[in-house]
């Protein structure tokens, strides 16, 4: 598949992915909010919002949840959780004027936004961020996505500069 340029200002795509999310998961009832986990987590995408780009061009967004990366079982009240805390991260950056945090990916031009929400559940770690993927010309798909609990901890106990060990 031929990947399509998108111009977009990550601010103003960040403050409306954030801005939507508090609607489908904090603006409604605890059950209309349920129900949409249970969709996601069942592993269905949903269409999401529709936003044109710098450039004119109009883009159809689905949102899915990717929780293969969950330490535990995933339960609706530990995503709430999890989706507050990366909301109130995203939040912060954003009311405070500071630059959103982007990984893009080289081979599939998938771009996180690295605004995690993070919970402990005992002695479990469990991190959330948002994605957002091209698979299809003039679709894009908006991932909630924990990322694993051992790659994190990997990376955490590198050194930047040698790949050794931090310890």
């Amino acid at each position: 598949m031929t990947q399509t340029t998108i111009d977009l200002d990550p601010t103003r795509l960040l403050t409306l992915i954030h801005t939507l999310l508090n609607k489908v998961f904090f603006d409604v009832s605890r059950d209309e909010s349920k129900e949409l986990y249970r969709t996601l987590d069942a592993g269905e995408e949903v269409p999401f919002m529709t936003f044109e780009t710098r450039g004119g061009s109009t883009f159809a967004c689905r949102l899915a949840l990717d929780s293969s990366g969950y330490d535990g079982r995933l339960n609706f009240a530990s995503f709430r959780a999890a989706l507050a805390a990366h909301l109130h991260s995203i939040a912060d950056t954003l009311e405070n004027n500071r630059p959103v945090n982007l990984y893009t990916s080289e081979a599939t031009y998938d771009v996180i936004f690295h605004h995690p929400g993070v919970i402990k559940e005992g002695k479990k770690i469990n991190v959330l961020v948002t994605a957002m993927e091209q698979r299809e010309p003039d679709k894009l798909c908006i991932r909630l996505l924990f990322l694993d609990p051992a790659e994190l901890d990997k990376a955490m106990n590198r050194t930047p500069d040698d790949g050794k060990d931090a310890r």
